[in-house]
């Protein structure tokens, strides 16, 4: 589906840029770019490519990776709560089936709590310069891009937003590049909020650095981030029982990684290219009573050294890579190799990737394809298959198949998918419980619809769903989520380009989530519709911003007795300045 501020069937504008484009353009150089990691080519449907600049990531609403996410078709999010909440992420009803990578750095989930699988919340996005999605028939991967500055002139842009729950949200940027192709950047971000009912509210303060230098073909950067988060003990209300005032304990610990990187051209560029990286990625826990009996040692098992050497050859519409990725955890060392191939045409799109002995030591194989054999239809294919290295602990083998066909009208388009899966044994959601541990769902079929396109001037619709036939659990049924948005610039008014809307009214509605209960009991979150209402305005190079989830007060949650905020409100400013 579309998604406010995602590069989807038309790709948005950089209002950055175009605010001032009519304006005296300011006396600096541009430098050449510090590396980027590759962002993988996939077979989607005409026109539908999941992406987000700088300049869109938070048009959207989203305070977090999972967020974001949560905006593509095929995703979805649960959470206990509101921003400081652990959320799960699942892929095609899956939980578990969701990898990140920083530029180039695969993320590994090394919060125990979280068992097998990364707490998107966790990741933020002030940060990142694009988020990429690559939908794989076998999993979702996300490809992050850490922001990069390229002008003489220093940068300075300064976020501040407030709102319900005691919502509080300061950002601040600082960058420049050096006429001798050195740069320094600097972000940082503190936020908190407070609940007085479920509790699991909290603060959070993180910074990301970056000094390089970039010239020619040649680039070497090192980068530095880390995340602290304080969260209260989180209360649970399970319908017929009394409160659990820690359902889910307090957490007082930050996550950090860096890494040095070195690069020739970029993955963009016809011809070779290639990066070398070596990155540590550490999770601790600062506060001793969060612990418990069953979190790991933190010095073997949530740490890590990750080196990676990737490289590719671009030659028009085929691309090639390479990766190869050494892990080394608590004194043990894996390599995963994997490489990637790609061809793309208006009328023909393909796209391979294969792994071995991944993050959890699973063989991956995808492939995918776009064909278009009239101008107004196009038919998308996906398979993959992945092959645990312990069926006994990680389940059979799981095979996914994906088919799309897509009507393309003057002004309108229409979706229907399928997707047929294998039986496969799924990462639970032990976070919220011990008891809703990985689970086995047998060999299903889900289908989907999506339809858009402008309704009148402005506004567009965009809608898509998803039903699976049964439940199963960790997986509603149906899924819907609905979009009328707008956006436009007045440009018959304003000539100058100084002003921007984008508005969206949002509907989501899944249907029951069940999850196993003590004494082989079915827990049920009842299934909900929640709307929003999500403003942002550009005057010249700021930002006001809009967001209003949940207006009418719905008593909901997305996982048995964690009951979601009321009447959540954001409002704010970005602001952007040129020195």
């Amino acid at each position: 589906m579309s998604c406010l501020g995602a590069q989807d069937t038309v790709p948005l504008r950089n209002d950055s840029t175009a605010a001032r484009r009519d304006s005296t353009p300011p006396r600096d150089t541009l430098k050449t770019a510090f590396a980027a990691a590759e962002r993988p080519r996939g077979a989607e449907l005409r026109g539908r490519q999941y992406v987000w600049s700088r300049e869109t990531i938070f048009v959207t609403g989203a305070q977090n990776l999972a967020e974001l996410i949560a905006e593509v078709p095929g995703a979805s999010i649960v959470r206990s709560g509101y921003l400081m909440a652990p959320i799960v992420t699942s892929w095609q009803g899956q939980p578990g089936r969701v990898r990140v990578f920083l530029d180039g750095v695969e993320l590994d989930a090394l919060d125990a709590r979280m068992g097998e699988q990364l707490d998107l919340a966790a990741i933020p996005l002030y940060g990142l310069e694009e988020v990429a999605v690559e939908r794989a028939a076998t999993e979702l991967r996300v490809h992050l891009r850490t922001w990069r500055a390229e002008r003489t002139t220093p940068e300075t842009r300064v976020d501040v937003g407030t709102g319900a729950e005691n919502f509080t949200l300061y950002r601040g940027y600082y960058a420049r590049r050096l006429h001798n192709g050195g740069g320094f950047q600097i972000a940082a971000q503190q936020f908190s909020v407070i609940n007085g009912l479920t509790r699991g509210d909290g603060d959070s303060f993180g910074g990301v650095a970056r000094l390089g230098w970039a010239a020619g073909d040649w680039s070497v950067d090192a980068v530095g981030m880390s995340s602290g988060r304080k969260r209260a003990a989180t209360r649970r209300y399970v319908r017929g029982s009394a409160p659990v005032d820690v359902a889910i304990p307090r957490f007082e610990g930050s996550e950090r990684l860096g890494y040095l990187r070195v690069g020739f051209r970029q993955p963009e560029a016809e011809g070779f290219w290639a990066q070398a990286i070596a990155a540590t990625q550490a999770y601790m826990e600062d506060d001793s009573l969060a612990s418990s009996g069953t979190t790991p040692d933190p010095d073997t098992l949530r740490s890590q050294s990750q080196y990676v050497l990737t490289g590719g050859w671009t030659q028009g519409a085929l691309r090639l890579s390479a990766a190869a990725r050494y892990r080394v955890r608590g004194g043990e060392a894996r390599l995963a190799p994997s490489i990637r191939a790609s061809y793309e045409r208006e009328r023909l799109a393909l796209a391979a990737f294969a792994e071995v002995d991944g993050p959890d030591s699973t063989r991956r194989v995808d492939v995918s394809a776009r064909l278009l054999p009239l101008r107004w239809l196009s038919l998308g294919l996906a398979a993959g298959q992945q092959t645990p290295a312990n069926a006994a602990v990680q389940g059979p083998d799981r095979s996914t198949a994906r088919a799309e066909l897509g009507l393309e009208l003057p002004r309108h388009w229409l979706r229907v998918g399928a997707v047929q899966q294998s039986e496969a044994r799924v990462a639970g959601l032990a976070i919220y419980d011990t008891l809703f541990t990985a689970a086995r769902i047998p060999e299903s079929r889900g289908f989907s619809l999506a339809f858009g396109g402008q309704v009148w001037g402005p506004f567009s619709l965009d809608v898509y769903g998803v039903d699976w036939g049964d439940e199963q659990f960790y997986r509603p049924r149906h899924q819907v989520r609905s979009a009328l948005q707008v956006e436009t610039g007045l440009r018959r008014w304003l000539k100058r380009d100084t002003f921007w809307l984008r508005g969206s009214f949002v509907h989501d509605y899944r249907s029951d989530l069940l999850a196993p209960g003590a004494g082989g009991t079915v827990l049920k979150a009842k299934g909900t519709g929640v709307q929003a209402i999500l403003i942002d305005i550009r005057l010249g190079q700021a930002h006001i911003f809009f967001h209003n989830r949940n207006f009418t007060g719905e008593v909901y949650e997305t996982v048995p007795g964690y009951l979601m905020p009321r009447l959540i409100q954001q409002y704010g400013v970005r602001w952007e300045f040129w020195n």
